[in-house]
């Protein structure tokens, strides 16, 4: 090839390059676009106090029996949320008691099987009902429920750079504003979640609100609504990375979970539609 035809070359590949590399600037800077269209929640931050009234704070006791054969009584509490006719949806690890006990020693920690022999939910003083758990998805009942409740959005609401607001726990009633790192996510395996497949979450920049697990990551769409955009897991790598359950994997669990359920939060309440 002579210098010329290889010169020649060298600039039809450069001009290949700027345009692919334009294009490519031009959709990312639309897609931005598209995601401040609404309003920046860091420059006006939304009155989210009333988002609470759709929380609630669930309390798991019971007695666990060791290898000792020793009872002893367990309680730990969890957020859950309202979707509405008395459903209440919560993360499993906030509301299922250990099947285990830690034992701090010298050398290290100690891990012991325990066995339930008694497991009971409450909101307040009030016994709720445990409808069913499907993977991280635990889903209740209750005669007593808030007088809000929340709806999902969709996965195709998870968009890389948006905005989101983390709510805490019902009780402190506190939040903060997120953005969404990774859409298909690559954070391995590992962690606190035996997840079959990482995909089923969606991470954030930023850690976990102290007591946020089982608590919404919400949005506001385009007609000023507010959506369910994931249910909090954890965080990860620190303090640099949290990460929530996406809409598509809720809603899935829900329909393993009780399928008469799923139906009636999809035709009465249109809480959730069966599209992910």
């Amino acid at each position: 090839m002579s210098k010329i035809n290889r010169k020649l070359l060298e600039i039809f590949i450069m001009v290949l390059v700027a345009m692919f590399t334009y294009n490519c600037l031009t959709l990312l800077n639309k897609n931005q676009k598209e995601i401040n269209s609404q309003f920046s929640l860091r420059s006006q931050p939304p009155n989210v106090e009333s988002l609470f009234s759709s929380m609630v704070s669930i309390e798991t006791k019971g007695i666990a029996v060791t290898i000792d054969e020793d009872e002893k009584t367990i309680e730990i509490a969890g957020t859950g949320i309202h979707l509405g006719n008395g459903y209440i949806i919560s993360l499993t690890h906030c509301t299922e008691l250990p099947r285990f006990s830690r034992n701090r020693l010298p050398f290290g920690e100690l891990i012991i099987p325990v066995e339930i022999i008694e497991e009971k939910y409450y909101i307040g003083e009030k016994e709720i009902k445990l409808i069913g758990r499907e993977g991280e998805i635990s889903l209740f009942q209750t005669d007593n429920p808030p007088v809000t409740s929340m709806s999902f959005s969709n996965d195709k609401e998870i968009k890389m750079g948006r905005e989101v607001i983390m709510l805490c726990n019902a009780l402190s009633k506190c939040f903060g504003i997120r953005i969404v790192n990774i859409y298909s996510n690559e954070i391995g395996e590992g962690g606190l979640y035996p997840l079959d497949d990482w995909k089923n979450v969606f991470s954030m920049h930023g850690s976990a609100i102290n007591g946020s697990s089982g608590s919404p990551v919400i949005i506001y769409t385009k007609d000023n609504e507010i959506k369910i955009l994931g249910i909090t897991g954890s965080f990860l790598r620190g303090n640099e990375i949290s990460f929530a359950f996406k809409p598509s994997y809720i809603k899935e669990c829900i329909y393993k979970i009780n399928e008469k359920v799923f139906n009636e939060l999809i035709q009465k309440n249109k809480v959730i539609s069966p599209t992910s």
